[in-house]
């Protein structure tokens, strides 16, 4: 992709104010969606999508993990007891 220089204006929202991306930068950005990060720096700012958290699919991979039974830490923890579990845990 080509450098683009695109001049915009800032609009007011409430009491903040928005940035109106023209369709030339959506077409050549379709990565921008949704949620963004925004960076500051003394140079300026970089609005770039937000990363995925390093905890991304990990749900799945416990779904998966239970239902085959390979829980390792299964083992570990069995007959672990702390002082709730015997003097506050009721059934």
């Amino acid at each position: 992709m080509e450098n683009l220089k695109i001049n915009s204006r800032l609009v007011k929202i409430g009491n903040s104010q928005g940035v109106i991306f023209p369709k030339v930068v959506l077409e050549n950005c379709p990565e921008l969606s949704g949620e963004i990060t925004i960076e500051i720096s003394s140079e300026g700012i970089h609005i770039k999508p937000k990363k995925a958290l390093g905890r991304e699919g990990w749900k799945e991979q416990f779904a998966l993990a239970i239902k085959s039974g390979d829980l390792p830490e299964k083992e570990m923890l069995e007959g672990f007891e702390n002082k709730f579990d015997n003097e506050e845990w009721t059934w």
